[in-house]
């Protein structure tokens, strides 16, 4: 029996993202107690945005998406004109009070809404609007690349495939829109090769490994967070323990921190977190229909995508890309997206309860 319109939360996915706050604290402060506080603050504001997500109708949502989007391009296109180098690539906007915002991780959700949108259309609609919506998808990935973040610009592009096949793009608008995103990306390799060395660097790394370089040939970091996960044991080295200097320990490699802290048990929860949100975002997809049914997908395969890339690059599967582990990593404007993306899944909750 459907009944609609009901005000709970749903209590899985809910559960799901507290612990996988709960083991963000873990993770981080094993690495960088002073971050603690920091964390905090940005772990509550990720809360508080899921549930101010979780009261917006979905209808309305999906109705703003288009300039959700909009205004993430915008910032997108700021940081590259006024955007601090740091460390040789711009990604961040510098705010009042020391405060960053990083577009990169906003322009995710303003692109599954819009997106979510247009699949909801009539087919005759999504045939207008095709053009449209894959250019939206092409100048996200464009934008991002030319900060360069390669591997968050690579992660924009799958997740946007993913969703024009779901929304049932004509397959001849979508070749072209690919080739014209190659056409302008090889221009944008060519016009600025030099800050592209550190993705070739990754890339060379890894092929060596590959081909059986030796431990040399495997990135530092990845040794290191390699070494914590076999010292962790079953409940891990908790805090006491002198942790190793581990690169991006409490951002891109914090699930190496989570495990040496907390053991291979907290390996097997954040996992099953990670598992739990996904689950419930697949059966909301199901049970809807239209853009609700796209928009429940794409949150979905967000999580999904994020998680498995961050999770390979531990396990030394693919090359580093520096995506981060959504709620858990310390980033802020990663924390904000994800929790507004499972804001979202619970508003669809909300407004399509099973009993």
């Amino acid at each position: 029996m459907q009944a609609r319109g009901s005000r709970s939360l749903d209590p899985y996915l809910l559960l799901a993202e507290l612990a996988l706050m709960g083991l963000s604290f873990v993770g981080v402060g094993s690495q960088d107690p002073h971050l603690l506080p920091a964390l905090f603050l940005r772990l509550a504001l990720a809360l508080a945005v899921t549930y101010l997500c979780s009261r917006i109708p979905v209808v309305s949502a999906l109705q703003w998406g288009r300039w959700i989007w909009l205004l993430c391009a915008i910032l997108l296109a700021s940081v590259l004109l006024v955007g601090p180098q740091i460390g040789g690539v711009r990604r961040w906007l510098i705010l009042p009070d020391g405060l960053s915002l990083q577009p990169s991780e906003l322009v995710k959700v303003g692109l599954i809404l819009y997106l979510a949108a247009y699949a909801g259309g009539s087919r005759r609609r999504r045939l207008s609007a095709g053009p449209r919506a894959i250019l939206a998808v092409a100048l996200s990935v464009l934008l991002v690349a030319l900060e360069p973040d390669l591997g968050t610009a690579a992660l924009i592009l799958v997740l946007g495939l993913a969703l024009l096949l779901w929304s049932g793009v004509p397959a001849k608008q979508l070749l072209i829109g690919l080739g014209l995103l190659a056409l302008l990306g090889l221009l944008a390799v060519a016009l600025g090769h030099g800050h592209y060395t550190y993705a070739l660097h990754r890339l060379q790394r890894y092929l060596s490994a590959l081909r059986g370089g030796g431990p040399a040939s495997t990135p530092y970091q990845l040794r290191i967070a390699h070494q914590m996960i076999a010292q962790a044991g079953w409940f891990g080295r908790g805090f006491r323990h002198k942790v190793p200097a581990l690169p991006a320990g409490y951002t891109d490699m914090v699930s190496a921190a989570v495990i040496y802290a907390g053991g291979w048990v907290s390996g097997g929860l954040l996992a099953l977190a990670m598992a739990v949100v996904v689950w419930r975002g697949i059966l909301l997809t199901l049970r809807c229909q239209g853009s609700e049914r796209a928009l429940a997908f794409g949150v979905s395969a967000y999580i999904a995508i994020q998680a498995l890339t961050n999770l390979l690059v531990l396990v030394g599967t693919i090359p580093v890309t520096g995506v981060p582990l959504p709620l858990v990593s310390y980033g802020g404007s990663a924390m904000v997206s994800a929790g507004a993306a499972l804001g979202f899944l619970q508003a669809i909750h909300r407004r399509n309860s099973w009993r």
